[in-house]
């Protein structure tokens, strides 16, 4: 274990940034907005999500569930919207060329994969100041820390966290105040990498 090492990914803060205001989305403010962004696929757990939101909802949370991406599980997804009448508050607008506008419009972006590494989607949702909520996978604690909210990575965990967090939403206007002058520091990667090779 003493001759391994790691690295974080570099992004482009700048290009990020730029994207994100390429386009103007307005979501309904009188709402919370949560937006996923991902491949529809089953690891990415939108299927044990869907579930939860609806139970939620119908427990008198009002919300508004933005999902961009597509995959092998869209039209199971379609399926599952349409059955349980959720298409008032969910929106399903399939793959984006650009989805940082859709982003930054949101309150709180959701990733409740059964499993990941460390997805970039954590710094760039932090990088556009909406706070992160996540199942706790192998990278969760580390990357988001006290910039969003860790949940068990379980029915239970997400449901008891995300009701938590509707019955004080303050707690998102917080973790978002924090997220004012974040910016990623590629600088210290690269410093890194550079020392492997010297």
């Amino acid at each position: 274990k003493h001759n391994i090492d790691y690295l974080y990914n570099t992004q482009r803060n700048d290009i990020i940034k730029t994207k994100a205001k390429e386009e103007k989305i307005i979501f309904d403010n009188s709402k919370l907005n949560l937006i996923m962004v991902s491949r529809l696929e089953n690891e990415k757990a939108h299927l044990r999500f869907l579930p939860i939101a609806k139970k939620l909802h119908e427990e008198g949370f009002d919300f508004n569930l933005h999902i961009l991406g597509d995959g092998s599980l869209r039209l199971q997804i379609e399926n599952y919207l349409n059955t349980n009448k959720m298409l008032d508050y969910v929106k399903l607008y399939g793959q984006k060329r650009n989805p940082y506008p859709y982003i930054v419009a949101a309150d709180l972006f959701v990733l409740v994969s059964y499993y990941e590494a460390a997805p970039m989607v954590y710094n760039e949702a932090h990088l556009l100041g909406v706070p992160v909520f996540t199942s706790r996978i192998i990278s969760a604690e580390e990357m988001v820390g006290d910039k969003g909210f860790v949940c068990e990575n379980n029915e239970e965990g997400i449901y008891e966290t995300l009701k938590e967090i509707l019955n004080n939403k303050e707690q998102i206007k917080q973790k978002a105040e924090k997220l004012k002058n974040y910016n990623y520091d590629n600088d210290e990667i690269v410093k890194k990498l550079l020392s492997f090779v010297d």
